[in-house]
This record gives structure tokens, sequence and C-alpha cells, in this order.
């Protein structure tokens, strides 16, 4: 069970048989991205840690895919990296 929590409730849910993988996470990232919003609305940054799925070049592009379109509406994404927190920031 993965689930992606917000103060308020839970954004995004999945279940799976089996371990997460880079892809299967991925998936799930590509979703809950859908419950997200530009800075300064709710549900603005994803906080995970260091696992070696959280790193995989595909969800770095993903979020760069969404910094594009979202700077041409309401907000940007900014990428925020380090050795034990991955964040994703969504600000102005």
């Amino acid at each position: 069970i993965l689930p992606a929590l917000s103060l308020d409730c839970i954004l995004h849910l999945d279940a799976l048989d089996h371990s997460y993988t880079t892809a299967t996470f991925n998936e799930f990232i590509d979703s809950l991205l859908d419950n997200m919003n530009p800075f300064p609305q709710e549900n603005t940054v994803i906080v995970m840690d260091n696992a070696r799925i959280h790193k995989s070049p595909h969800l770095k592009e993903m979020v760069q895919e969404l910094t594009e379109l979202s700077c041409k509406t309401e907000g940007s994404w900014v990428l925020i990296t380090c050795s034990y927190l991955f964040l994703t920031i969504m600000s102005d």
C-alpha cells in the first residue's frame, strides 16, 4: 500500500500485491501529479526519502514537463534534491 497524504486527506492511494519498482512508482507519481497545485495553493510539495526508486531520470522528466506546462499557466515547479530528501516544490 502506497498512500500520498496531505494534512486534510489522502491525495492518492495505490495497492499492489508485489513490491514497487521504479516503473510502478513512476506510475503512482504520474497519477499523484494530477492532484498537485501551483504554489501557494494546497498540495504543492511532495516529500520522499532517498530510496533508489525515488531518483529515476523518468521521474525527473515528468516534473520538468509539468514545469514547462505550468510556467505557461498558473505557476512553476522547482525540483530540489539532496542526499536524504527529494522535494518537489511548486512556486510562482
